[in-house]
């Protein structure tokens, strides 16, 4: 993940930090999965200030693996919370996309036979992919 997030700072000057266990490990598609962090990463930016915190973090479980993107931003409007992983959904009808990122992120994750969630945060918003242990 640090590797991602190596390439998440160019998107945006925010404050980039990393929460994740040194013994994590599973398998995955490295390329694919490192597409849905930065997507996730693109989305914080485009919802958070300069210098706000953008966090990739990670736990293990027993049967899965949990990686997220936290945010401090504005969050999720709860009008649209439950319609954001629908292809051409947006955040805001401020700056650019299509609505697509969530929707690709999400194929990415059932991929890998996992999902992709919005945790209710009190600040910012957190969007976390739980991914079984030794997906290929």
């Amino acid at each position: 993940m640090s590797a991602s997030l190596a390439k998440a700072k160019g998107l945006g000057d925010r404050e980039w930090k990393l929460d994740v266990p040194e013994s994590l490990s599973f398998r995955g598609d490295r390329q694919r999965l490192t597409q849905a962090l930065l997507q996730l990463a693109a989305n914080a930016v485009e919802h958070t200030e300069d210098g706000q915190a953008i966090v990739f973090g990670a736990l293990e479980e027993a049967e899965s693996v949990h990686i997220w993107v936290r945010d401090e931003g504005e969050g999720v409007p709860a009008e649209i919370a439950e319609d954001i992983f629908d292809r051409f959904c947006r955040g805001s009808t401020d700056g650019s996309g299509f609505g697509l990122g969530l929707s690709i992120i999400t194929a990415i994750a059932e991929a890998h036979g996992g999902t992709v969630v919005l945790d209710q945060t009190s600040i910012g918003a957190q969007f976390r992919m739980i991914l079984p242990k030794g997906a290929q």
